[in-house]
This record gives structure tokens, sequence and C-alpha cells, in this order.
């Protein structure tokens, strides 16, 4: 017996569809996460080259660990380079 293709659609149940959905939105937010990092790491003036290879190194090897430890050490400086500072924005 041939199956059509609308029979292939009922036997993906709609829970399936809901975690496809969070897990690419995971992945979608994820890799922003990541290139946000990676943006403001390449921005900073006051890392040396040395610095910022070590940096990228440690987020793309070691990518949860590295991203939460840099985002914990280093917030101040990524809302400076992308603007949205409160304490300059509050100056100006």
């Amino acid at each position: 017996m041939v199956r059509c293709d609308a029979m292939a659609l009922a036997d993906y149940p709609l829970a399936d569809v809901i975690w496809t959905i969070v897990v690419f939105f995971g992945w979608v937010i994820w890799i922003s996460v990541l290139l946000m990092v990676l943006y403001d790491n390449f921005r900073r003036p006051d890392h040396s080259g040395v610095a910022k290879a070590a940096w990228t190194v440690f987020v793309i090897f070691v990518p949860v660990v590295g991203v939460l430890v840099y985002i914990a050490t280093r917030p101040h400086m990524m809302a400076v380079v992308q603007g949205t500072d409160p304490e300059l924005t509050a100056k100006q």
C-alpha cells in the first residue's frame, strides 16, 4: 500500500512540531549570541591580538562555557561597544 504525503504529515505529532520550533529558534539565538560575542571581541580596543585570538579559540572550542565566561567577565564593554550603555546615553 502506497502512502500519500498527507498521511506522512499526520504521523508527526504536535509536540514534535513544537519541539522542532523550539530547537530551531534555540539555534538561531545561540548563533546570534556567538556572533555578538565574536563581534565584540574583535572591536575591543583594550585587547591585544593575542587576547583576541585566545578568546576566539576559547569561544569556538568550548562554546557554551566560553560565551558565558566572556559575557560574565566583560559585560560592561559589550554594552559600550554596542552603544546601549545607560551611562553613556545619559551623558549624551
